[in-house]
């Protein structure tokens, strides 16, 4: 065993190391300090003393050791420290743990100056971070390479997400699942909020942006094509129907809407349209109505939900201009 030495300065190496043997499960080793101020407490420094430091020097490293059943000293955990850079200014450094995993010992954490990388060497292991009421408030599942926020799976409704996943539970208009937000003090022109896009295919025929679901399942999309079109799409298959007759005349109906213009008052922008209150009480299927706060949840009108009537009028128009032509034709003797 080395051969140390007790001084008034602590502890003095007489050789190349210091071993502590013990045969029970006591403290090998204890620091203590009896400085009474706030400053550092009892401090573990390992210092690499060289003359001629460059990056890429090992500072030090603990190992955490044991035999295996065959008797082998294995490494099972590491920490690991080295220079990164030297420079005076520059000075940066490296901090690794690894641990043995089914044999082989694999690096799991690496901090550089850059960047910190968790299983940088790809090994099939996932990441969890859980919080007091999720055991899963964020994972990365290594197998299937998917991330998800308060979910350990990537599946739901019979879709399963190829990257992310972010499950919650809406109390509603004022706690969303997700938000997505810019800080900037001024919104230029053309900023974007969110970019959905196709990278690698720019003459697809037709596919899916976005697709609006719930239990029952596909209530709308967002389409496009290759070409630059886009399409707004509710689902309006027959199979999901039923009782389905003529629709009466929507005559009245249309000649009753009151379009008006109007100023947006945070704006200063004229247009032309309609009053949600308004439309609500001759034609309430396009308005969903809003609450107290009108900054929060104000009523709004769905235009699209006006075409169906809209395309009734028209088609009862052309056949008053249809009768009114024959009855034309018959007064002028055609």
């Amino acid at each position: 065993m080395a051969l140390t030495k007790v001084t008034g300065q602590g502890l003095e190496t007489l050789s190349d190391g210091v071993t502590i043997t013990t045969a029970d499960n006591t403290t090998q080793l204890t620091l203590i300090s009896t400085d009474a101020d706030a400053l550092k407490g009892p401090m573990l420094e390992l210092y690499r003393n060289s003359a001629s430091p460059a990056a890429g020097d090992d500072t030090g490293r603990i190992n955490f050791q044991a035999e295996n059943d065959a008797g082998e000293s294995i490494t099972y955990s590491q920490a690991f420290s080295e220079i990164a850079a030297v420079g005076d200014g520059v000075e940066s450094g490296r901090y690794k743990v690894g641990t043995m995993v089914a044999g082989d010992f694999r690096s799991r954490m690496d901090m550089t100056a850059t960047e910190t990388v968790f299983n940088e060497e790809s090994v099939d292991l996932d990441f969890r971070v859980e919080s007091n009421a999720s055991a899963d408030a964020f994972f990365v599942d290594a197998g299937n390479d998917v991330v998800t926020i308060k979910n350990s799976g990537g599946a739901f409704n019979g879709i399963t997400a190829q990257s992310l996943h972010v499950r919650g539970a809406s109390a509603g208009s004022t706690t969303p699942i997700m938000m997505v937000t810019d800080g900037d003090d001024s919104v230029e022109a053309d900023s974007e909020i969110l970019h959905l896009s196709f990278t690698g295919d720019s003459s697809f025929t037709t596919a899916i942006y976005v697709r609006f679901n719930d239990q029952g399942g596909v209530q709308g999309s967002i389409s496009g094509e290759g070409g630059g079109s886009i399409a707004f799409n509710t689902s309006s298959d027959e199979r999901l129907k039923e009782n389905i007759v003529d629709t009466e005349s929507k005559w009245d109906v249309v000649k009753s809407l009151q379009v008006r213009d109007y100023k947006w008052k945070r704006s200063d922008k004229v247009e032309t349209g309609f009053i949600a209150q308004e439309l609500n009480e001759k034609w309430s299927n396009p308005v969903m109505i809003g609450g107290d706060d009108v900054t929060r949840n104000p009523w709004s009108v769905d235009y699209g939900k006006l075409t169906p009537i809209l395309t009734k009028v028209l088609q009862e128009a052309i056949e008053k201009i249809e009768s009114l032509e024959t009855e034309v034709k018959k007064l002028k003797g055609e």
